[in-house]
């Protein structure tokens, strides 16, 4: 499969990185590598390209970044195998939203690894294709509610206050997490029960958020764990401010991808997958 049917560059600098692998694959002249990138990415030529995309803030919340992930699996009985790619769009650029630590601080981030700067790789190779595309779906919803509240990815646990979370447990809590406000330092959490699990607790679950000095939100976002099981998002700070702007944010939120509704793509396991 040629490189212009599986890359689809979306800047100028994507146009350039494309037309270089051409280059070097094809043995064609610059300029004809540049013009195969360019209608690669939906433009007559690179002029065109370069006319368009050039009025495009580089930075902004008005700003459109695309991020590719991207997991493999390999069934060694059935002999299936293959890569499946997600395109995410996102308003700011991934190496602002996620340091490379940040990883090891998401159950849904765990798995995989920045690969660049608009590409996220899972590091292990999955069994099945069903499982490939759930994890994909996963950190496409992660990078979704981390771009639109303005989180950060702190503990895959609770981590303070520690005592009181031993000593006097959230009822229901489930799929929890720990997050980080870059600006103030507060600390967020998150937690993801399925619907089922938390049902007629919400004036225990209030009291206890009451009790404990936090504010407790139910999000109208599905979340990030399992939302097409059963699995509800809420919400819960010591910041009153806090936790409303992150509940506004959330709850205008388009609800993320999930694995049933697979709209990325699925191809061979080679070659690898390189970002445009």
């Amino acid at each position: 499969m040629s490189l212009e049917l599986t890359l689809k560059p979306t800047s100028i600098l994507g146009i350039k990185r494309l037309a270089d692998r051409i280059q070097q694959d094809s043995s064609v002249k610059r300029s004809v590598a540049f013009g195969r990138a360019s209608k690669a990415a939906g433009f007559d030529n690179f002029a065109h390209a370069r006319h368009l995309l050039a009025g495009k803030p580089a930075t902004g919340r008005s700003a459109e970044h695309m991020v590719y992930v991207t997991a493999y699996l390999n069934h060694l009985d059935s002999g299936q195998a293959g890569r499946e790619t997600l395109q995410v769009k996102l308003t700011q650029e991934l190496d602002r939203l996620l340091e490379r630590h940040d990883f090891a601080n998401n159950r849904h981030l765990l798995q995989f690894r920045k690969k660049s700067g608009d590409h996220i790789e899972c590091r292990l190779v999955f069994q099945y294709l069903h499982s490939a595309q759930k994890g994909v779906c996963a950190v496409a919803r992660v990078l979704q509610f981390v771009d639109t509240t303005g989180l950060r990815p702190y503990s895959r646990f609770l981590v303070a206050p520690v005592k009181r979370w031993h000593a006097d447990r959230f009822p229901g809590m489930d799929h929890e997490s720990t997050w980080q406000d870059p600006s103030t330092k507060s600390l967020f959490y998150t937690d993801e029960p399925y619907s089922g699990a938390v049902a007629g607790k919400s004036r225990v679950r209030l009291d206890w958020a009451a009790r404990n000095g936090f504010e407790l939100v139910e999000s109208r976002w599905p979340g990030m764990y399992a939302p097409n099981a059963g699995a509800v998002l809420f919400l819960l700070a010591k910041d009153p401010q806090l936790i409303r702007r992150v509940a506004d944010a959330a709850d205008a939120m388009p609800a993320g991808p999930e694995e049933e509704s697979w709209s990325g793509q699925s191809a061979p396991y080679r070659p690898i997958f390189r970002s445009p």
